[in-house]
């Protein structure tokens, strides 16, 4: 196999030596691993299939919850932006993974060949002479060969992560627990690698480095939607008409999103794309006066727009809600709750109707038992379907009421908590104040009611902020998970387990593949995970709030990416949920036992992949070499 002659490895002078070009491998080692390589492609693909599943979800749950983008139009969306932020931005992630964690020169140490017992014992690095020999076409020793790189062992170890982390997520997964690629990858890597070398050659301020931002970093995401969210609630949601206010202010939030993702992504970004010749002054300018014309063309020709399709948007919902309404109160049956019971209820020919106590007492172990729902005081002495009637009359009263006058006017400030009631839900428990009354230092902990035809405005909003997201999580986590299988490809094809990634065209097809093969994974099992993000761990996700979540993470993920942290997506996505659902809801909308669940798995995630890793890598040095 031959080399390229600016690669290095151990050996000679201060440890390392400089290899002349076409060195040749005696014999040919990796020809023996092609079935590693093939290995490596289908456990990345089931790795970047769990992600998918699991992490990418993150990117468009919010807005599949607040009903901004249906199920579908994420997957297309997701599809085209992950792809792209993979390819464009990955490869310096990648290399974090791949490299920064773990110093791979030492794995680059060869082995030699003794005649006496037939087999080749490791060694720090070739004989000199025998070396030189190589290089120079001299005749060679006849009792050394230089004969394997221990390189192989780098590439077993990546298998193992590939595959403790493949187990990991797609468990994960089927649990619906969003869980950190990034976090498994890292454990798994230090486990094979701690088998392997020890602890030679672990970089462990990087490793503590990057476990601290795993904590500090859903924090920081949190303080930004917060912050973001903060900024929507003073600025449009406390406005008398805050829906003309949102309007006002939607092209300045499109230029703050605008200004600081194009920034993140072209400040050192591609260098296909020429993007890292730019200074910082110059990737700011070109960031700011895009984000201004978008800003202008949505304020001067688009306003109008954005207003008709908010206000039909919200007209839709609205003929939607009466329809699933009316189809309830036609199924009311005017029937007393009865305590009688009916076997083989399927054909009312064949069945008997009894009173419950003609019934002996042992049937009751795998009888039915209906039970009779519960009413409120005022409806106490009613039959069920009167109760249901009622109701029905009175939501059919309240769709027909004029939808906005609430809003307007006058909001409901509830005495026993922070949470504001429209409509005066309890009037005997509500105080009835107008906007101003309060101090505004209340308003940072007092939910504030959105306007439906306000929370339209946002979609918009927030489908780009959910785009740069994913945008980001291509950067990022896809990267991540790649990073083994361009570790194995680059071992392979050069010999070398240290090569520059960003050296190889051949990177972006490997990002490609882990881009295509997410995609699939979001397609088919990553509903399970946007229900959770969407509906369980906040009990209310709109579009202002998701638009915040989305715009914090993403600011958080590609700052990280930029600065070649491999931060969790997942880790800042839950963060700012948690932080928006407490600004906006108080402690009370947050799902605790959901959060706990998803704290403890977390936990769980850094010893479990590299367990699994570990074992896996045991297996395979035991039994190839």
């Amino acid at each position: 196999m031959q080399t390229n002659g600016n690669d290095l490895a151990p050996g000679g002078h201060n440890g390392k030596m400089t290899f002349t070009d076409n060195i040749v491998y005696s014999p040919e080692w990796m020809g023996h691993y092609e079935w590693a390589i093939v290995t490596g492609f289908i456990l990345a693909f089931w790795v970047s299939y769990g992600m998918g599943a699991n992490d990418a979800c993150n990117d468009w749950g919010t807005s599949v919850g607040a009903g901004t983008v249906k199920l579908w139009q994420a997957y297309i969306l997701c599809a085209i932006f992950n792809t792209f932020g993979a390819i464009l931005l990955g490869y310096k992630v990648t290399e974090t993974i791949r490299s920064g964690i773990v110093d791979v020169s030492v794995y680059n140490v060869y082995s030699e060949y003794n005649h006496s017992i037939h087999t080749y014992q490791r060694v720090a690095h070739c004989d000199p002479i025998v070396i030189t020999t190589l290089a120079t076409g001299v005749e060679q020793r006849d009792d050394v060969d230089c004969a394997r790189y221990t390189a192989v062992e780098f590439l077993f170890g990546q298998l193992g992560t590939l595959a403790g982390v493949a187990v990991f997520m797609i468990i994960s997964s089927v649990f619906k627990i969003p869980v950190s690629a990034t976090h498994a990858i890292v454990g798994a890597t230090l486990a094979f690698t701690l088998y392997l070398r020890g602890n030679k050659g672990v970089k462990w301020a990087e490793i503590v480095g990057i476990i601290t931002s795993w904590f500090i970093s859903p924090i920081i995401a949190g303080v930004v939607a917060s912050c973001i969210y903060l900024a929507i609630k003073f600025t449009v949601l406390l406005k008398k008409d805050s829906f003309n206010a949102a309007l006002n202010m939607c092209p300045l939030f499109m230029w703050f999103t605008l200004a600081v993702n194009i920034f993140a992504c072209i400040f050192d970004g591609s260098k296909y794309l020429g993007f890292d010749k730019l200074n910082w002054w110059e990737a700011g300018l070109l960031s700011f006066m895009v984000g201004a014309v978008v800003a202008g063309i949505t304020h001067f020709f688009l306003r109008g727009w954005v207003s008709q399709r908010a206000i039909s948007l919200h007209e839709r919902d609205l003929v939607k809600k009466e329809k699933r309404q009316a189809k309830r109160c036609d199924n009311v049956v005017d029937q007393p709750y009865s305590t009688s019971v009916e076997m083989n209820g399927l054909d009312t020919n064949n069945t008997k109707e009894v009173t419950i106590p003609q019934l002996h007492w042992y049937k009751y172990l795998y009888t039915a038992i209906p039970e009779e729902p519960r009413t409120s005081k005022h409806q106490k002495g009613k039959t069920s379907s009167e109760a249901t009637k009622e109701k029905c009359e009175t939501s059919t009263a309240h769709h027909n009421a004029e939808p906005y006058k609430a809003y307007q006017t006058k909001i409901f400030i509830n005495l026993n908590s922070s949470h504001v009631e429209m409509n005066g839900l309890d009037t005997n428990n509500t105080k009835e104040v107008t906007i101003p009354q309060l101090h505004w230092y209340k308003y940072l902990y007092t939910a504030i009611p959105e306007e439906p035809r306000t929370s339209k405005v946002f979609n918009a909003l927030q489908m780009i902020s959910a785009s740069l997201l994913s945008f980001s999580h291509g950067a990022n986590d896809t990267a991540n998970t790649v990073a083994p299988l361009v570790a194995i490809w680059l071992t392979y094809k050069t010999g070398y387990a240290l090569t520059q990634a960003e050296e190889r065209n051949d990177m972006q097809m490997l990002l490609a593949f882990g881009a295509v093969a997410m995609i699939v994974g979001f397609v088919t099992l990553g509903h399970r995970t946007i229900t959770l993000i969407a509906k369980e761990i906040t009990v209310d996700v709109s579009a202002p709030s998701g638009f915040a979540v989305e715009l914090g993470t993403a600011f958080m993920v590609l700052i990280c990416a930029k600065v070649g942290i491999p931060v969790s997506s997942t880790h800042c996505a839950v963060g700012a949920v948690l932080f928006v659902g407490i600004t906006k809801s108080t402690v009370e909308g947050i799902s605790w036992i959901v959060l706990r669940k998803i704290v403890l798995v977390w936990l769980l995630c850094f010893p479990v992949s590299g367990l699994i890793s570990f074992l896996i890598t045991l297996t395979l040095t035991k039994t190839f070499q």
